[in-house]
């Protein structure tokens, strides 16, 4: 019997995800403009490359490279569907109305040389990318978020199982559009709607 190993360790990029929801990003045509990405990955990586030269958020109109904070972080338990790494993307301002954009994961280095690698030396060696379209129109702002008796909640590390939330917004809102379609409580461990 006869075999042959693979090329060394690849690394994949498995889903592309609108923040932490679990909702996959591409083709997605109504994104909010404070859109924040992550990219679910098979492996753990080497954080060191893992920056703004090896992951890219692209404004595909304007034909330029928008200015994002770019952070890498293992998942020991395989949390978001099932990967072990994931590559968080978060613009440095909200991105423009209707405006389609592309996250580009490994960009191709100039220099020739292979970009993100994982903890055992494994090249990413080709790049992932996906595409989305901003919402067209003025966006809604969360202003705060409290509990019932008036306490911020945004981060709380601390809050009672019972706790009931509330939602501050910088408008008045059409009552008809708000419902648990467009307002969703999730359980950020167990990635479900609660």
């Amino acid at each position: 019997i006869s075999f042959t190993t693979r090329d060394g360790p690849k690394v994949y990029a498995t889903d592309f995800l609108i923040g932490s929801t679990g909702v996959p990003l591409n083709g997605n045509k109504s994104l909010p403009l404070n859109t924040r990405i992550n990219v679910a990955l098979d492996r753990w990586l080497d954080w060191s490359t893992v920056n703004t030269d090896t992951v890219q958020l692209i404004d595909n109109d304007r034909h330029q490279v928008v200015p994002c904070t770019i952070y890498y972080y293992d998942l020991r338990r395989g949390d978001i569907n099932m990967a072990l790494g994931v590559i968080t993307v978060t613009p440095l301002q909200n991105l423009s109305t209707a405006t389609n954009y592309t996250v580009m994961v490994n960009v191709p280095m100039k220099n020739g040389a292979i970009g993100i690698r994982d903890n055992e030396s494994g090249a990413m060696t080709t790049y992932n990318n996906t595409s989305f379209t901003t919402r067209d129109g003025p966006q809604v702002t969360v202003t705060r978020l409290f509990n019932s008796t008036g306490q911020r909640v945004w981060d709380n590390k601390n809050a009672p199982l019972d706790t009931s939330v509330g939602v501050g917004f910088d408008r008045w809102l059409d009552m008809g559009t708000v419902n648990s379609n467009t307002i969703r409580l999730i359980d950020d461990d167990h990635h479900q709607i609660v």
